[in-house]
Order: C-alpha cells, then structure tokens, then sequence
C-alpha cells in the first residue's frame, strides 16, 4: 500500500497558504500573538511589507522590508472608516456616504470658498 501525506497550512484568518511552494501562494503573513497582521512577504515579487497597528486591528503605517515609511493612514470613529492615506507624499482621501460605506478615493482635497 502507498499513502500520500498532505498538509495544509492557515495563517491567523484561517486562509490557507502553502509555504512550501511561493509560486501558488506569493504572500506569507506573519502575525503578533493578539492577532494583528505584523509582516508579509511576497516571494515571488521579492518584497517585504511590515505594518505598524493601533489597538483597534487598524493599520497606522506601511514599511519596506529595510524600514523605509512607505504609507500612513488616519482612521475615523469606526473600524473600517479609512479617511485619509499618504503614499509617496501624496494624500488620498476616503469619501464615506455613510460610514463605513466607501464611496470614493480622491488624490487631493478640494477646495471650498470660505475654507482654508
């Protein structure tokens, strides 16, 4: 009799991931012992991303692998409400019809009369 033994690995989320082979799953995440996502890789595109979090499960900001600042964000009242994010010295705020509901991104803040 021959037998196959199969493993399937989870990350934290219970999505699975085969870290055996990169190719079929290019993002590996690594996470802290609350649960916040702390770093992914990606094998096959080469980079490193590691995220800075607040006690909500939000994330503050994006590093590279060598610790440069890549994105911040500003969050709203609820868990979801993203109102603004910087990358590459560019902001890009989140339009909300209702939070949490996303309407749209826009890459630079109008101007209003009467606002500076």
């Amino acid at each position: 009799m021959n037998f196959t033994l199969s493993f399937c690995f989870f990350d934290m989320k219970l999505n699975p991931v085969n870290p055996v082979n990169p190719v079929h799953n290019s993002g590996l995440s690594d996470y802290d012992a609350l649960g916040h996502r702390v770093r992914t890789i990606d094998a096959v595109a080469g980079t490193t991303i590691l995220y800075y979090n607040d006690p909500e499960w939000r994330v503050l900001a994006e590093y590279d692998g060598s610790g440069a600042l890549q994105r911040t964000f500003v969050w709203g009242n609820y868990i979801d409400e993203a109102l603004r994010m910087r990358a590459g010295g560019s902001d890009y705020y989140y339009l909300h019809d209702q939070p949490p509901i996303l309407e749209a991104i826009i890459g630079a803040c109008p101007r209003f009369p009467g606002f500076p």
